[in-house]
């Protein structure tokens, strides 16, 4: 009963919202259009998100005095800046998957930025912080500082985001093959 509420509602919705953009003369204009108002109205999540878009949805701390916290910085920006179509995931899906870990998004709203930009910092430098945590609420992006080699902070990531990314399914093969 729940069920059949909420589907009669959202049609409700949408029966309106049609009736709306009939009314402007809009909504011929869509059904004659759909791929132009598509891409329009919506961020389909085929679409590229590479780094100048994540750049776009994060703000970048200065590099830190730190030399553990300078350094775990300095991966975090290789692995923004990496080849979207590796092995690892294909068509900037890399990147999507740390957006939806960092925020909650799978891509960005359409013609408009995120409610909060990811904010990046860093975790203790201990065992117990060996993977990033993330509070996508409100953008917070914190990274682990154990790592002392870059495979297994980026081996560490991948798999975290891989099974973050489970839920929009983005990856084709997971590789862990790392250059030293």
């Amino acid at each position: 009963m729940v069920e059949q509420e909420v589907l009669w509602s959202r049609k409700q919705e949408l029966d309106d919202f049609g009736a709306s953009m009939e009314s402007l003369g809009l909504l011929t204009l869509l059904r004659r259009n759909p791929d132009v108002c598509m891409s329009l109205l919506c961020n389909g999540e085929n679409g590229e998100f590479g780094p100048e878009e994540f750049e776009q949805c994060s703000s970048r701390p200065d590099v830190p005095d730190d030399f553990v916290q300078a350094q775990t910085y300095e991966w975090f920006n290789v692995y923004i800046a990496e080849n979207p179509n590796s092995e690892s995931f294909q068509g900037g899906c890399r990147l999507k998957t740390l957006l939806h870990f960092s925020t909650g998004y799978h891509v960005p709203p359409p013609g408009q930025s995120l409610p909060h930009k990811v904010s990046i910092s860093f975790l203790p430098d201990d065992d117990q912080h060996q993977l990033p945590i993330a509070q996508a609420c409100f953008g917070y992006l914190r990274l682990p500082t154990v790592h002392s080699l870059w495979p297994s902070l980026v081996s560490s990531w991948i798999w975290l985001f891989v099974l973050r990314a489970l839920d929009f399914q983005c990856f084709n093969s997971v590789s862990l093959k790392f250059n030293s």
